[in-house]
């Protein structure tokens, strides 16, 4: 069992660095809270350079989280992913190298 978590929690970290991460992202505040659809997961980034990943069903999983020259860098569980990420208005694209696009959409609290 402990050895599932270990490869969620890597597939977790590597979906969040590509859905966090796009070729063009830079100076993109990745602060705040991102769904990924197709994986019914949410990411929220907190200005303290924390993370908390959400899975329904299966529980939270945080770490910490760094940007810098256009790349996020996110270490969970001691395992550490970097990915260049982009982000265009309320949509935040993940491009790791060999890895499939992940797509995140900005959460928009409602009042």
């Amino acid at each position: 069992m402990l050895k599932f978590f270990r490869v969620l929690s890597v597939a977790v970290l590597l979906i969040a660095v590509v859905l966090a991460i796009g070729a063009c992202g830079g100076g993109d505040d990745v602060t705040g809270k991102w769904s990924d659809p197709t994986m019914n997961m949410t990411y929220e980034f907190k200005s303290d350079g924390s993370m908390v990943v959400a899975m329904p069903g299966i529980g939270e999983m945080t770490g910490t989280y760094e940007t810098s020259g256009g790349k996020i860098e996110i270490d969970m569980m001691g395992e550490k992913v970097s990915a260049p990420y982009k982000i265009d208005g309320d949509t935040m694209t993940i491009s790791p190298e060999g890895e499939a696009q992940v797509v995140l959409e900005r959460e928009v609290e409602r009042e």
